[in-house]
């Protein structure tokens, strides 16, 4: 055994040392694939990455392109093994899975699909007008940039005098009237209930409408919070910005790439499928920034002038316009990147009319 002395105490390096110390940077491991604590340059497509597949550094689907890996099964697919990354590299040790013992109970019982908040809103045109339809580029992903979640448990904090941005979770805040165009949140309003249980960032969004003097004083009358992390997903919206952008030139490549990453957001909160997830209250926060900032855009819009005619689920708005219009209202921008908007139809006020709630 060859044994050489530095730093503290002249303490033996041996192979044994340095097989110890390169386990150490090694977060979590798994069948050929392990999460490291630094980046490195990916092997395959140059982005730096966590994963090591095989002991090198790379995207799951760069390195075994070569079938150099075992294939992973359906719940592995390298969006899975994306998302995993970017959720396990955070400092907070998040939560993947809530365990099936305690989902019968509060809060995962309190949080349910009106807590999403998606919209449905949809008026005629007025005659003599056009009606353009926009589509929003990438709303999931871009929302999962810094959308505010609690990588662990969530605990019963109760009633609220004034919240903190160090926390997030579900609040249950007093429901509130809208009569400009749609409810800031959505089909939560639907709900004819006295109060509302909500996300952190809806509850964001109602407080900052209260600064604006737009709504009465919301108060939290109960909540489930947990220390917020806004950057949990965030390498992993990078990651499908980047995968989608290598694929846009191939539309049916960009169709699967578009799939395989929608899948893995949507099984964040799993129903009838297998996953390594399920955090309901991250699905339900990620689908609320999303519907957030869907809203917000459209009511810049609405208020610089634009007459919203519809404000779709997830990412579709349409105004109507002058005629021979062939730009979008402010604050929209036309483009290919995250939060800007495509073109998708323009035509006459009749038409539009025609087809009704279709």
């Amino acid at each position: 055994m060859t044994t050489r002395t530095e730093g503290y105490r002249n303490r033996p390096v041996t192979q044994a040392t340095t097989a110890r110390a390169a386990r150490s940077e090694i977060l979590v491991g798994g069948p050929g694939v392990a999460v490291a604590r630094v980046l490195a340059p990916c092997g395959g497509c140059g982005i730096p990455t966590k994963i090591r597949v095989g002991g090198k550094p790379g995207h799951y689907k760069c390195l075994t392109s070569n079938n150099t890996v075992q294939e992973p099964g359906p719940e592995e697919m390298s969006a899975f093994r994306l998302l995993k990354e970017s959720i396990l590299a955070s400092r907070k040790h998040p939560i993947l899975r809530i365990p099936a013992d305690q989902r019968g109970d509060a809060p995962w019982t309190l949080i349910t699909e009106m807590m999403r908040g998606e919209h449905r809103y949809r008026v005629d045109a007025p005659d003599g007008r056009v009606v353009m339809t926009l589509d929003r580029n990438g709303s999931y992903p871009s929302a999962m940039g810094n959308v505010p979640v609690a990588a662990n448990k969530l605990l019963h904090t109760g009633p609220l005098t004034e919240y903190s941005t160090t926390a997030a979770g579900i609040f249950q805040i007093e429901r509130f009237g809208w009569a400009d165009g749609p409810h800031p949140l959505g089909e939560i309003a639907d709900n004819r209930d006295k109060a509302w249980w909500v996300s952190t960032p809806h509850l964001r969004l109602a407080l900052r409408l209260v600064e604006d003097g737009r709504i009465p004083p919301v108060r939290i009358l109960d909540s489930w919070t947990g220390v917020s992390a806004s950057n949990l997903f965030k390498q992993y919206a990078v990651d499908v910005q980047n995968i989608r952008a290598r694929a846009a030139a191939d539309p049916e490549a960009y169709g699967d790439a578009k799939r395989q990453t929608s899948i893995a957001i949507r099984c964040l909160w799993p129903k009838g499928a297998r996953s390594p997830f399920w955090r309901p209250d991250w699905s339900v926060s990620v689908r609320a920034e999303a519907a957030v900032r869907h809203w917000v855009r459209a009511d810049q819009a609405q208020r610089a002038g634009g007459q919203l005619l519809k404000l779709g689920s997830v990412d579709e708005v349409a105004f109507a316009l002058e005629e021979g219009a062939d730009q979008p209202p402010v604050p929209y921008r036309e483009g290919p990147g995250y939060g800007l908007v495509k073109i998708k139809t323009i035509v006459p006020a009749q038409a539009w009319n025609a087809r009704g709630t279709r």
